[in-house]
């Protein structure tokens, strides 16, 4: 039975709590880091999404992410915010709004880093929202715009081993 006390101290305590406990563990990407985060990954599938805060896009897909991870709770996925360390509390509530703070989540040291953009993509102008599909040997395919559904519910069924 729990004392009167220990009821009392409850709210101290929760109030005491650390403040990550409701944030986003994001890793920084700096120029140089590119290739090891994805070497890391070497032999997996993956998703890389790139996204801002000021992307009106971006939205509706951290959304359709959101959904589809609750269909598809092991789907690859890595989110990349550009927009530099010095908005990473507002980008880490956004993420928390969208479900998504338990993903892999990168950010950018600092707003349009060319090298690091070059690094990641010599062909990227810095334009959000785009993503990346790795495939298992580390060959890529760049979609610039919106996520389509369609695409990416069949780049999930095709990372399902045959039954």
């Amino acid at each position: 039975m729990i004392s009167r006390r220990a009821c009392l101290a409850l709210p101290l305590l929760l109030a005491a709590a650390p403040a990550g406990a409701h944030h986003v563990q994001f890793e920084v990407l700096r120029p140089g880091d590119f290739a090891a985060r994805v070497a890391a990954r070497s032999g997996k599938a993956f998703l890389l999404v790139l996204w801002s805060l000021a992307c009106e896009p971006c939205r509706p897909d951290l959304e359709l992410l959101r959904e589809l991870r609750r269909r598809h709770p092991a789907m690859p996925l890595a989110l990349l915010s550009t927009d530099g360390v010095a908005l990473q509390e507002a980008a880490g509530k956004v993420l928390l709004a969208h479900g998504l703070e338990h993903e892999a989540n990168w950010i950018m040291v600092n707003r349009n880093n060319r090298a690091l953009r070059e690094e990641i993509d010599p062909a990227w102008d810095g334009a959000v929202p785009r993503a990346y599909f790795y495939d298992a040997s580390g060959r890529r395919e760049a979609l610039a715009g919106p996520l389509d559904r369609r695409r990416l519910e069949a780049w999930l069924a095709s990372l399902e081993p045959a039954a």
